[in-house]
C-alpha cells in the first residue's frame, strides 16, 4: 500500500471544480482554503449587487436601495411589483406602469 494521503473530495464540489482551485492553489502557493476564502471575498460585493445566485450567473443587477426609505419596505414594493408584473392582466401593468411614470416625472426631477 501507497503511503500517500488519500484525499477525500467534497461530495457536493464537482471534480473538476476542485482540481481548478487546486491548481490555483498550487500556481499561487497558497492553501486551497484560502483561494476559496479570495474567491468568496471577491463574489459577496457582486451577489450583493445581483441580489441572487441566479441573477448574479446571468450577470442581471439587483436592486439599488434608497437610503429615504428602509430597505424592508423596499423589498415588500419589489416583492409587490413582481407579483404584479408575474401575475395580474396586462390591463393592470398597465395602469401600474402609467403611475409609476407618472410619480416618477413628478418626483423624478432634481431640485
Amino acid at each position: 500500500m501507497s503511503s500517500k494521503k488519500i484525499r477525500q473530495v467534497n461530495p457536493r464540489l464537482p471534480p473538476s471544480t476542485y482540481e481548478a482551485i487546486r491548481r490555483m492553489a498550487d500556481a499561487e502557493d497558497r492553501s486551497m482554503g484560502e483561494v476559496v476564502r479570495i474567491l468568496i471575498e471577491w463574489i459577496l460585493p457582486h451577489l450583493r449587487e445581483s441580489d441572487t445566485l441566479p441573477n448574479l450567473t446571468r450577470g442581471i443587477p439587483g436592486r439599488r436601495y434608497s437610503r429615504r426609505v428602509s430597505e424592508e419596505l423596499q423589498d415588500q414594493l419589489h416583492a409587490a411589483l413582481d407579483l404584479i408584473f408575474d401575475r395580474a392582466p396586462s390591463a393592470i401593468v398597465e395602469e401600474v406602469a402609467r403611475t409609476l411614470t407618472k410619480f416618477a416625472g413628478k418626483y423624478g426631477d432634481e431640485k
